[in-house]
This record gives C-alpha cells, sequence and structure tokens, in this order.
C-alpha cells in the first residue's frame, strides 16, 4: 500500500472491500450460487456419450441450454438444462 496522501488505492483493501461486499449480498440472501456441468455431466445426464452431445450440442444450445466458458472449457447452466428437458417433455418434442 501507498503511504498516506496518495491518490492510487490499494490493491488488498479493495479485495477486502470486494470480500465483505459479497458476504454482505449472500446474508440478505442477493447472491444465487448456481451449479454448472461439464461436458461430460451433461451429457450423462441426458443419458448419452460426451461425443454425441458435441453432435447435438448446436441445436441444444438454440433450444435454449447455456453455455459459461470458464477458463478453456465451457460449463452448462443446470437451470437451463432442466428448463429445456422441462419445455420437451411438456411440447411432446425430441431435440
Amino acid at each position: 500500500c501507498l503511504p498516506t496522501g496518495h491518490t492510487r488505492s490499494c490493491p488488498s483493501r479493495r479485495r477486502r472491500d470486494l470480500g465483505a461486499q459479497t458476504r454482505t449480498k449472500i446474508k440478505k440472501g442477493k447472491c444465487k450460487v448456481e451449479k454448472l456441468l461439464s461436458t461430460k455431466e451433461l451429457a450423462r445426464r441426458l443419458a448419452m456419450s460426451p461425443r454425441t452431445f458435441s453432435r447435438h450440442k448446436a441445436k441444444l444450445m438454440a433450444l435454449g441450454l447455456q453455455a459459461v466458458r470458464i477458463g478453456q472449457y465451457p460449463k452448462y447452466r443446470e437451470s437451463s438444462l432442466d428448463k429445456l428437458i422441462e419445455r420437451l417433455a411438456d411440447n411432446g418434442d425430441t431435440a
């Protein structure tokens, strides 16, 4: 940290503030933690191999499956998968 009177803020202080803000939001119930599924987990939930999932991925994404890229690998929102399965079951459609 810089001595008192300098205009730049301390990075460690910003991190502490961010942690305090996050803890406050969690205590107030504002943060929603959502499970993210790997390609392997998603394929298992859909009862198919990861290779078969990769062939159908574009169509599933068009139907509402949502992905989040974390690092190199995409993760898929569990809630979007659940909604997709519900919608397909209600309509009697197939992916």
